[in-house]
């Protein structure tokens, strides 16, 4: 099979650990998991027993490739299918595979063997998709005829220029949207507008070549390294560190269009949700930072607007944003993907939508996003934060995780408490974006909205439905039970009581209290790590490789560091401090006595018998 190589694709890259090479069957199953995410099922015809439409057709290349006999040669390609096919049975797109893998050889010589029976397949399937047969005008036709000759002298038109044309070859006016809407979704042209009436730029491009307006967008969600230019080298740090692109490295980029063709593009790449305006009054030295040596020397007056591109961000070890640990500050959602599947774009474009929407709201002091690599910040309100993260659990299983939470004041011993109304209305939000995102582009993904199990010793395994929780006064994990009122109060229409008000984390704490011998096995850390932090939020980049450790974890300031020099218990509640060597003298004490009594006890039985 062919795909393209990893680093083309940066996408494919980021679904997988980094030190792991991906395998075909690997790469199969993201493409078809992509397609199936991205494509809406169509009805099915009566009586029609064969793939789900659209149909997927897997197809194996460099037949020619494949040595030994032709005896052996069959084996090795039964093998083959029976392998993919196989694979593949348990995937929530096997339906709308066709079940036979063809193979074929990319020499040329006459069509053959496979390639024959593959036509007659695709012939037989097509004649029964659900859209077959349907009446088109036959001025449609015209009119794509005509857009494919013009497509050899220009890549656009204006709408005005389309509904010229179509008028001229007999389509009505009134007939132009739906004609441009087909014409698009069968990858003809490429048209955004909603109606054809606006002035809007979006609604005044027609793009009669698709991937000329790929190779437009291209050019500005790719960084580039060989800029002749110091200032450009400058800007496009920037973007790959800060995730912000500047409107002069959009002019240096799109050179050659016009000031309409820009305004176009970025509309298109806004309702993409690939990139938002940043509307809070702020220097790009705020945003980039006043120490950092990205900005340098560069004239920040010409460098104009300011546009938020997460999608192109790179790890930057020195700048990850703030940690959050599952304490009373932080209030928890996952975004969990229900067959597996997590595009890495879904991250990408909540995240847009996040800072325009946060842009959007009434605050006294506004602030601007925070973008970095799978971490974006947002301001909310005086006591709130928006936090959205890339999340991957230990068993490599991805979502991503929403987190409301209360950062403390400066000089306030105080602790400020969620405010159920902005609560709900991030909720609201994380809805409505979610759906604007099927519909527009995702249209067979499933997602579910859950908080982590704070009864459950792996809580970042097991999680439990948000929306099953406001039915619920009570929910049940291993025999135990905790109070729903703390996320009915806050998302749903519980009331404000002492027990709604207390961050269900303390479940965690009695948990461990109640068995403080639990303890799990990592790398050595230091004692540097919060005391609020517990186990599976401690970050690798604080732990160490000298010698083995355990840490036992029982709750808010409740930890314990074992290794080998000491056994440290940073309990302020208790102030228990052990010696783990003074520890390790007294057993071998009592081991030692417990022999010599039982040596004289030896002698003297046999001394009195």
């Amino acid at each position: 099979m062919d795909f393209m190589p990893v680093n083309l694709y940066q996408g494919i890259h980021q679904e997988f650990p980094t030190n792991h090479e991906m395998t075909n069957l690997e790469y199969l199953d993201f493409w078809l998991n992509s397609i199936f995410t991205h494509v809406s099922e169509n009805p099915q015809k009566e009586g029609n027993d064969g793939p789900l439409s659209p149909p997927v057709f897997i197809v194996g290349t460099h037949l020619d490739q494949i040595s030994g006999t032709e005896e052996e040669k069959e084996q090795k390609l039964e093998k083959m299918s029976s392998t993919i096919l196989n694979y593949l049975d348990e995937r929530a797109y096997v339906k709308h595979v066709v079940c036979k893998v063809y193979f074929v050889d990319n020499v040329l010589r006459p069509i053959g063997g496979d390639m024959i029976k593959l036509k007659e397949n695709v012939e037989e399937i097509m004649r029964k998709q659900p859209y077959m047969n349907e009446s088109i005008p036959i001025s449609w036709f015209r009119l794509q005829h005509r857009f494919m000759e013009l497509r050899d002298e220009q890549n656009s038109l204006t709408l005005k220029q389309a509904r010229k044309e179509a008028m001229r070859l007999g389509v009505h006016t009134e007939h132009l949207l739906t004609m441009l809407k087909l014409f698009h979704n069968i990858g003809i042209i490429a048209f955004y507008g909603k109606h054809v009436k606006s002035n809007d730029a979006l609604c005044n491009l027609v793009v009669l070549n698709p991937q000329w307006l790929l190779e437009i967008f291209t050019k500005v969600i790719t960084i580039t390294k060989r800029e002749e230019k110091w200032e450009y080298r400058r800007l496009w740090d920037i973007l790959e560190k800060r995730g912000i692109l500047v409107e002069k490295l959009i002019h240096h980029v799109w050179e050659g269009f016009s000031e309409h063709e820009k305004e176009s593009f970025l509309k298109i790449m806004e309702t993409f949700d690939l990139l938002c305006e940043n509307k809070v009054q702020t220097g790009i030295a705020e945003l980039v930072g006043t120490e950092s040596d990205i900005v340098g020397t560069l004239d920040i007056k010409q460098l104009g607007r300011q546009f938020f591109l997460p999608c192109q961000l790179m790890p930057n070890e020195e700048d990850k944003g703030k940690e959050w640990e599952l304490d009373e500050k932080a209030v928890i959602i996952y975004i969990i993907p229900k067959y597996g599947f997590l595009p890495e774009g879904l991250f990408h474009r909540l995240s847009v939508k996040a800072a325009s929407w946060v842009q959007q709201k009434d605050i006294d002091k506004p602030q601007p996003p925070r973008l970095y690599y799978r971490q974006t910040e947002l301001t909310l309100d005086d006591d709130h934060e928006l936090i959205l993260k890339m999340h991957v659990t230990k068993s490599g299983k991805r979502m991503i995780k929403v987190v409301i939470c209360c950062p403390e004041t400066g000089g306030s011993k105080e602790k400020s408490t969620h405010n159920p109304s902005m609560c709900k209305e991030v909720l609201v939000f994380i809805e409505n974006s979610l759906n604007d995102l099927r519909t527009m582009w995702m249209k067979n993904i499933a997602l579910s909205l859950s908080i982590p199990c704070y009864m459950c010793e792996e809580y970042d395994k097991h999680h439990h439905d948000l929306y099953s929780l406001f039915e619920k006064e009570k929910v049940r994990c291993n025999g135990r039970r905790y109070s729903t009122e703390f996320w009915r109060y806050l998302f749903g229409k519980g009331n404000g009581t002492q027990e709604a008000t207390t961050h269900p984390s303390k479940y965690l704490k009695k948990r461990n209290e109640t068995n403080p011998s639990s303890l799990s096995e990592v790398t050595s850390c230091n004692t540097q790590i919060s005391s609020k932090a517990f186990i599976t939020e401690i970050p690798t980049s604080r732990l160490t490789d000298d010698n083995r450790s355990t840490v036992n974890v029982i709750g808010d300031e409740n930890m314990v560091f074992v290794n080998s020099q000491v056994n440290l218990n940073v309990n302020k509640k208790y102030q228990i401090f052990h010696n783990h060597h003074n520890w390790s003298i007294v057993a071998t004490c009592v081991a030692i006595i417990a022999i010599i009594v039982y040596l004289l006890l030896d002698l003297l039985y046999t001394h009195l018998y």
